[in-house]
C-alpha cells in the first residue's frame, strides 16, 4: 500500500492514490514535484494534465479506508510524533501510546515488569498489523481476479428444430449470446428460415466453426461473406442442389463437409487454397474434372460418398502428392453403387502419399465373400505400405 516512487504509505489527503493515463497509480504528492517530469517512471509513457485532476485509485482508496487504526497508535520516541517510514529509515525505536502517556505521568520510573508488558503489547500490536495488511493483500489480488470468458460454444439443435419455441429463437437475436460464437452447431434453417438468415448473419463477422442444415440461397449467401469461417459442415436445401447458380462457398476454409451440394459448390473447391480435409456425399451424380490451383496446399484426408467414379478419381488423382487417407464409398458386388475395377483405377491415379483406404458401404451392398476379394484385390494393387480396410467386417 505504498507509492512506488516515494514509498510512503497511501493516505486521503497528501498522498492520495492517483491513477494515469496508462493505468500506473502513484501518490498526488509525487506527481506535483517538477522533478517527477511528464512521463510514467514504469513504462515511460508519456501524459498531460494536473495531477489533482486525475482519477483516484479507487480500489486504494476502499482498502485504505478498511485498514485498522492501530497503526497511529505507535509513537517514535526519536521524532516525538507518530511513528513513520521515515522514522523506521533512521532506525528510530517506536513506542506505544501508552507508554508514552505513562512517562509524562508525574510518578517514579516504570518497573520492569510494566515495561516488560509494554513491548509485550507492541508485539501484540505488530502482530495484528502484519495479519491485517496480508487479508488487504489477498483482497486486492481477489479483486484483480478476470473473469472467464463468455460461452464460444452454441448448439441450436432443439431450439431450431422445436416449432413452438419460438420466444426462445426470439430471445437468442436480442440477448447479445451470439456476440462471441465462435462454433455453431446444430442450425437447421428449414423450420424458421428467417430466424436462420438472422443468426447466420449475426455470427457472420467472427464465427470459426459452422454447422447448418438445409440451407437455401439467402442462407448460402450469407455463410459466402463469412471471413474467419475455417470449418464448415453444410447440408443444401432441396432446390439449391443441382445444375444452378449457387453463392460460392468462403475459399479460405480449411475443413469442408459437403451433403447434398450443387454442381457450383464443387467448381469452387480447386480454389479453396487452404483446404486439407473434405467430405462429399450426395444421391446427385456430378461429373467434373479438378485440376488443382498452384497454390493450393493439397488434400489431405478425403471421404467421397457420391455417385461419379470419374469425379472421385480425378480428385484423387488433383491431390496425389498430398493425399493421405481416402474413404470411399463402394458395393464389394454388383448393384447400386458398384464401382468396377476400383482398385486399380485408384492405383493409376498416382497417389503416393496414401496410408489409409477405408471402403464403406451398408448391409445391402455388402457380401463377405466379394469382400474378401475386393480387399485382396487392393492389397496386390497397394501393397503393404497402405491399409486398406472395409467398413462392416473390417476385412483387410
Amino acid at each position: 500500500m505504498e507509492c512506488p516512487v516515494c514509498f510512503e504509505a497511501f493516505d486521503p489527503e497528501v498522498r492520495r492514490p492517483k491513477t494515469l493515463p496508462c493505468g500506473h497509480t502513484f501518490c498526488l504528492s509525487c506527481l506535483r514535484n517538477p522533478d517527477f517530469g511528464d512521463e510514467c517512471p514504469q513504462d515511460r509513457k508519456a501524459f498531460r494534465g494536473e495531477p489533482v485532476h486525475f482519477p483516484d485509485n479507487f480500489a486504494l482508496l476502499s482498502l485504505l479506508s478498511e485498514m485498522p487504526t492501530r497503526a497511529e497508535a505507535v509513537w517514535c520516541e526519536v521524532c516525538s510524533r507518530h511513528f513513520s517510514g521515515e522514522c523506521a529509515d533512521a532506525g528510530h525505536q517506536p513506542c506505544s501510546m501508552r507508554r508514552k502517556r505513562a512517562r509524562l505521568e508525574p510518578r517514579q520510573g516504570p518497573g520492569v515488569a510494566e515495561l516488560q508488558h509494554s513491548v509485550q503489547e507492541l508485539q501484540r500490536e505488530l502482530q495484528e498489523m502484519r495479519r491485517a495488511q496480508q487479508q488487504l493483500e489477498r483482497k486486492v489480488e481477489d479483486s484483480c481476479t478476470v473473469a472467464p470468458p463468455p460461452r464460444q460454444e452454441l448448439d441450436v439443435s432443439d431450439m431450431s428444430t422445436e416449432a413452438n419455441l419460438r420466444k426462445e429463437r426470439n430471445d437468442l437475436l436480442l440477448g447479445g449470446r451470439l456476440a462471441q460464437v465462435r462454433k455453431l452447431t446444430g442450425l437447421h434453417c428449414e423450420t424458421d428460415a428467417d430466424w436462420g438468415e438472422a443468426v447466420l448473419q449475426q455470427v457472420g463477422p467472427h464465427v470459426v466453426e459452422l454447422e447448418a442444415e438445409n440451407a437455401d440461397l439467402r442462407h448460402l449467401r450469407v455463410i459466402a461473406g463469412m471471413p474467419a469461417l475455417r470449418k464448415l459442415e453444410l447440408q443444401c436445401a432441396a432446390n439449391v442442389q443441382g445444375p444452378g447458380d449457387v453463392p460460392l462457398l468462403p475459399l479460405q476454409l480449411e475443413e469442408l463437409h459437403l451433403r447434398d451440394f450443387a454442381l457450383g459448390h464443387l467448381t469452387s473447391l480447386q480454389w479453396m487454397p487452404k483446404l486439407r480435409r473434405l467430405l462429399l456425399e450426395s444421391y446427385d451424380d456430378h461429373a467434373l474434372d479438378f485440376t488443382r490451383a498452384p497454390d493450393h496446399c493439397g488434400l489431405q484426408w478425403l471421404s467421397a460418398g457420391f455417385g461419379s467414379t470419374r469425379t472421385i478419381l480425378s480428385l484423387v488423382r488433383a491431390n496425389a502428392a498430398t493425399l493421405q487417407e481416402l474413404h470411399v464409398h463402394c458395393g464389394s458386388r454388383r448393384g447400386l453403387c458398384f464401382r468396377e475395377d476400383l482398385a486399380n483405377r485408384l492405383f493409376r491415379c498416382g497417389a503416393g502419399a496414401l496410408r489409409r483406404i477405408t471402403v464403406y458401404r451398408n448391409d445391402l451392398q455388402h457380401e463377405r465373400r466379394s469382400c474378401r476379394q475386393q480387399m485382396a484385390s487392393f492389397r496386390e494393387r497397394f501393397g503393404a505400405n497402405v491399409d486398406v480396410r472395409c467398413s462392416l467386417c473390417g476385412a483387410e
